[in-house]
């Protein structure tokens, strides 16, 4: 994966070469591997009579997958001390046994042939083999050639359990009034032996978090291990394999991930039981479909990362493609999109592996979806994907305007306060309050007109009543009676005249039925037959036109008949008149038309009164229940904003308690621009002064105070509390309270305007004060240069929340005396033993960041002379891994200022920088 993770490592154990142990190579190294330890190394006592064969077995392990490595080493009896101190020499792996035997035993005196002598110093007789064994246990070695020869070879020196009666500790002396020791011996070390009981009071002794050890220094546990757990007896032994251990971050596992401990002996070692969790969550990995990285996957550390190389080698897309995923950019970003569009492709896929806290792993993927549409814009319709976490993402130039805008500032303190959960709880309620909102207004549109409508329903009543008045007069009454008459006279008239134009068709159908044109011949048959059809027709010819013409006269006698001595047809007409002129006279069209008027009004008031005043009765009481639920949600909103209110206090003072020479207070004054944007929204065109919205502000009226005042339709109590005119408040009251009698209903005010009034919020607003040392006193956070401001930000954004922190060159926006103290801090924040911390992905061209802040991951990338198949730009990854690894170390060296930051490294801690 070439990254540095947590290895599980044991440095002190012994095999059967030692005279106290009888561990095989075979046993030791199977035993080692079932308890999951990476890197080991066997430091018989005096001797290295396995390290040949335990090469071996480690190389077979290797050769089938297992990922173990060995590094020989070897105990020594130095002549220090009164018991002798135990001091554990540690070669890098390519020692070998023959090196350590020619260029190593000698100087110290400890070949075979010194030891046997050693053996039989006392007892002459014995044989070589027994005189060995015992002369391993007596035979001692200069200290000071110890440590030079071991330097020599490259080895590091650990000083073997240092506060038992043959450790260094017992040569330390303690001076009480200082509370110091002082003993060149340590200076000789490079690393300690921790207790197994007291293995963490003993590491934050060696690294000098009390200022009482004389330096500052790498600690390990080791086990110094004899024996295999395999009865119980020996499970309680604390000598038993896999017992006692140390994890150390490395990359490589070999020699050269050891001795990073070196260099940053707190962030690199963790003395615990279990690997230490990643309890945040991360980007684990993002691969491209096509583009400037086509199929080039980045797998990234769930700590820090950083991604360097020179100058437009590709560094940032790495960033911009993250951002295109999380949906972390502005469409009209011209700038942006243009490099998506270049760098990426359209219809390329951005594939992201993602853990959440959980450690679950969960892969998304994002197409790019981007039209050109001029020199100017873009059309993006990619498809948002969704996501288990968000990410913080600051590109170049970002923190400067954090520096300017409130509400960045404020949003700082939020993700510091792990606040979070109380805005999303205020996005839940609010969602909760606009879909109550969209709720009454899409009942009240369901009713707005049957509100109209049975807002009528008095004017139909005196309608109805004056038609009925009208109605019921005499002469309404009387002529009434007449066009009943008129009614049946015209249709017998109607009907006889239907009867006489059917006779008169039935006549000329007869006629040509009847009338045949017989030949002349003589023909006795035919002019009978002639005779016979004459006759017919004459008869029935005759017969209709009796018909006819009594019909007609009957017509005639109806149309004259008389009542009394007068036509009644033309009485009629008398009273048709007198009527006409009544109606005209009371302006009315005709009693048909009344009449019919009436009926409508009548069927109007009983759809009124049977379905629509029903219907709206139902709607009503609907929206009261939502009402009533209204107001409980917005008092659970308004709680939970005074909640985040106090706990964004609290959190400011959390935060000068921590944070040194930073002082972070929330402003008694609240910020009002969403209320005077919201205002001036309102009044625009509605001739109201500018005056008048910022005399509203000045009365720090909130949103909920100036709805209340609507609802309360207490036009003169705003106008006096506010300090406005009467028109203006009109205004606001004719604008928010809309043009339904809400009062009538027994209802609240509805109109999504004043719905959004009621969420409008005072924001809190963040001051900050940083400590001036050449002043000695605090001063306001705007006094001070950009970039100071930057690097103060920077210190709290480091540990604002567990998600990703992402950010293009923060170096860009620090000035350079505060870089140094950017990356101490960067160190305090990464990932300690309890797996408290969060990712960083940092794009940078400064070494020292990568380096000193020792990151996890390394990329260096770099643009290709050639095209990729879509005809763009394409990049590569040049080297990647942990800072250690050779191929990540040169890539840092050929950079500006890579050997200087590695020197710096040493330099912390007092070491030289070896190539």
């Amino acid at each position: 994966m070439n990254e540095v993770k947590w290895r599980k490592v044991d440095l002190h154990l012994h095999s059967d070469a030692s005279y106290d142990c009888n561990l095989t190579p075979e046993a030791l190294v199977d035993e080692v591997i079932r308890c999951g330890i990476n890197l080991f190394s066997v430091t018989d006592h005096n001797c290295i009579d396995n390290i040949t064969k335990i090469r071996q077995i480690v190389d077979s392990k290797n050769e089938q997958g297992i990922e173990i490595e060995f590094l020989p080493g070897i105990e020594v009896r130095t002549d220090k001390g009164g018991r002798a101190i135990h001091v554990l020499v540690i070669f890098p792996e390519y020692i070998t046994e023959e090196v350590i035997r020619d260029k190593f035993l000698p100087d110290l005196s400890l070949t075979r042939t010194d030891i046997v002598n050693k053996g039989k110093e006392n007892q002459p007789s014995l044989k070589d083999e027994e005189a060995y064994k015992v002369g391993l246990q007596k035979k001692y070695a200069n200290f000071e050639t110890v440590v030079k020869a071991a330097k020599n070879l490259g080895g590091i020196i650990i000083a073997a359990h240092p506060k038992s009666q043959n450790g260094i500790e017992q040569e330390l002396d303690y001076t009480n009034t200082q509370n110091e020791l002082i003993c060149d011996l340590v200076k000789c070390m490079d690393v300690m032996e921790v207790r197994r009981q007291r293995a963490q009071q003993d590491r934050e002794f060696y690294l000098n978090k009390n200022g009482n050890f004389i330096t500052i220094m790498a600690s390990v546990k080791n086990s110094d291990a004899h024996f295999i757990g395999a009865n119980p007896a020996d499970e309680n032994d604390p000598r038993v394999i896999g017992k006692h251990y140390t994890w150390i971050k490395m990359d490589t596992i070999d020699f050269n991930g050891l001795t990073q401990i070196l260099f940053e002996p707190e962030l690199r070692v963790c003395i615990s039981e279990k690997e230490p969790p990643i309890n945040h969550p991360y980007i684990k990995g993002i691969k491209v479909s096509g583009g400037f990285y086509k199929e080039l996957p980045f797998n990234f550390s769930p700590e820090l990362n950083t991604i360097i190389g020179g100058r437009g080698s590709g560094k940032s897309v790495v960033i911009d493609l993250i951002r295109f995923v999380f949906g972390k950019y502005d469409k009209t970003d011209f700038e942006y999109m243009d490099r998506l569009y270049n760098l990426l492709r359209p219809s390329n896929i951005v594939n992201l592996d993602l853990v959440d806290a959980n450690g679950k792993l969960i892969s998304v993927s994002r197409t790019l979806e981007l039209t050109k549409q001029n020199d100017k814009s873009f059309i993006d319709n990619s498809i948002p994907v969704e996501l288990p976490f968000d990410v913080e993402i600051f590109g170049q130039g970002k923190l400067k305007e954090i520096t300017k805008k409130a509400e960045e500032k404020l949003r700082l303190i939020d993700e510091v306060g792990g606040l979070n959960h109380i805005l999303e709880d205020i996005e839940t309620k609010i969602r909760e309050l606009e879909d109550n909102a969209l709720k009454q207004i899409e009942h009240l549109y369901d009713i707005s007109k049957d509100i109209d409508i049975a807002s009528n329903k008095s004017n139909i009543q005196k309608s109805i009543q004056e038609i009925e008045t009208l109605l019921n007069e005499p002469i309404l009454q009387e002529f009434q009676k007449f066009e009943e008459q008129k009614k049946y006279f015209d249709l017998i008239i109607k009907n006889l005249r239907s009867i006489a134009k059917k006779k008169e068709q039935f006549l000329k159908e007869t006629s040509n039925f009847l009338k045949i044109e017989f030949p002349t011949l003589e023909d006795t048959v035919l002019q009978r037959l002639k005779g016979i059809s004459e006759q017919i027709f004459k008869e029935i010819e005759d017969q209709e036109k009796d018909g006819l013409e009594r019909i007609k006269q009957i017509i005639k006698e109806v149309d004259t008949f008389k009542i009394g001595d007068k036509i009644w047809l033309e009485v009629y007409r008398d009273k048709l008149e007198e009527y006409t002129k009544y109606l005209q006279e009371h302006g009315m069209e005709n009693i048909i038309d009344e009449t019919k008027k009436l009926k409508d009004y009548k069927d109007q008031l009983v759809e009124i009164e049977n379905n629509v005043e029903p219907k709206i009765r139902k709607t009503v009481e609907e929206i009261k229940a939502l009402q009533n639920q209204r107001q409980q949600l917005l008092q659970e909103y308004y709680n939970l904003n005074n909640r985040l209110s106090e706990m964004r206090i609290n959190t400011a003072k959390r935060l000068t308690e921590e944070t040194e020479m930073i002082e972070v207070t929330i402003s008694q004054d609240k910020n009002f621009n969403k209320v005077r944007n919201f205002l001036i929204e309102i009044f625009t065109g509605k001739n109201v002064q500018k005056k008048q919205v910022e005399n509203i502000i000045n009365a720090k009226l909130t949103g909920k105070e100036l709805a209340q005042f609507i609802k309360d339709k207490d036009l003169e109590g705003l106008t006096n509390k506010a300090n406005i005119t009467s028109h203006t408040a009109g205004v606001l009251f004719g604008e928010l309270s809309g043009t339904i009698n809400f009062d009538v209903l027994g209802l609240s005010p509805i109109s999504d305007e004043l719905f959004q009034l009621e969420l409008i919020q005072a924001d809190d607003e963040v001051a900050i004060k940083i400590f001036d040392t050449d002043e000695k006193k605090y001063k306001n956070f705007s006094r001070f240069s950009p970039g100071q401001q930057c690097s103060f930000l920077l210190s709290i954004l480091l540990k604002a929340s567990n998600k990703p922190l992402i950010i293009d060159q923060p170096e860009d926006e620090l000035d350079w005396q505060y870089i140094k103290d950017f990356i101490n801090k960067l160190q305090q924040s990464k990932c300690n033993c309890e797996g408290s911390s969060r990712q960083f992905i940092f794009v940078t061209h400064n070494q020292n960041i990568t380096v000193l802040a020792d990151s996890e991951k390394v990329f260096k990338v770099k643009h290709l002379p050639i095209e990729n198949d879509e005809g763009g730009k394409r990049g590569d990854i040049e080297a990647c891994g942990g800072v250690e690894r050779p191929s990540v170390k040169n890539a840092i060296l050929s950079l500006e200022g890579g050997q200087e930051a590695f020197l710096a490294r040493g330099m912390k801690y007092g070491l030289k920088l070896s190539n």
